[in-house]
């Protein structure tokens, strides 16, 4: 059974059937300022927390909005794994990973993104710049948290690389 997110039921701003979380994170943005405690994970610390037992699944109920954020961070922790298997150190990491993040990409409902069965399509262009930018908000602050995981030790951990093989729901963001 995939975890799923403890965000479902928190009610929020939506596009595209992406709902707007706050998170913490020092990258400009949409998100919502981050207003929890210490204690609580945002959504891309649940995506991290969960990756490496989500990422097994070939299929995954979506019970909500969290759920359907979870879905496309693994499936952008899984590239950005990729990234990092050729780099050798923390500082060339984060330059790769800024990189990853703001490389154009598709939005949900454009011809050629993976997950349209999941999401719906933004409204008007005003949606879609928003929903963009919420998105390299958080593919930015992934990037950075994964980076700090993976090398912590000064160089890619193994346990974390060995993950680049795997196709959650036998999809993913990139070409190949």
């Amino acid at each position: 059974m995939a975890y799923h997110s403890i965000w479902n039921d928190f009610e929020t701003e939506e596009i595209a059937r992406v709902p707007i979380l706050p998170i913490r994170t020092s990258f400009k943005g949409p998100s919502p300022r981050w207003e929890g405690d210490e204690g609580t994970m945002d959504i891309v610390e649940e995506a991290l927390y969960y990756y490496r037992a989500n990422v097994f699944f070939r299929s995954y109920d979506v019970e909500g909005g969290g759920d359907r954020i979870i879905i496309y961070l693994t499936l952008y922790i899984t590239e950005c794994l990729k990234q990092m298997s050729r780099i050798t150190n923390k500082d060339g990491s984060l330059t790769s990973m800024h990189q990853l993040a703001i490389k154009p990409f598709s939005l949900p409902g454009d011809r050629g993104f993976p997950l349209n069965s999941f999401y719906g399509t933004c409204q008007n262009k005003n949606e879609k710049e928003r929903l963009k930018q919420y998105l390299t908000q958080l593919r930015e602050e992934v990037g950075k948290r994964l980076t700090e995981r993976v090398y912590r030790s000064g160089r890619a951990d193994k346990w974390w690389i060995v993950f680049t093989k795997r196709k959650f729901l036998n999809m993913s963001l990139g070409k190949n």
